[in-house]
């Protein structure tokens, strides 16, 4: 596969990131606590997949470092 670095956008994407909004805001009105991690992961799966998109190293790099936080 080609490396296209650019802003891109999927109806897969579309449909995790409303799938991700409603469990986050689901979460929001049971269990307060969890709702900003649901957000934070899929907010996070946004920007990497579709907004920052990088060079093989840099992608496991940012990877490395967000699994360790």
């Amino acid at each position: 596969m080609d490396f296209r670095p650019g802003f891109r956008l999927s109806l897969l994407n579309i449909a995790i990131l409303l799938v991700g909004g409603i469990g986050a805001l689901g979460a929001f009105t049971t269990e307060a606590a969890i709702w900003f991690a649901i957000a934070f992961v899929v907010g996070h799966f946004f920007l990497f997949c579709n907004v920052i998109r990088m060079a093989r190293p840099s992608e496991l790099i940012w990877a490395t470092v967000f699994c360790l936080l």
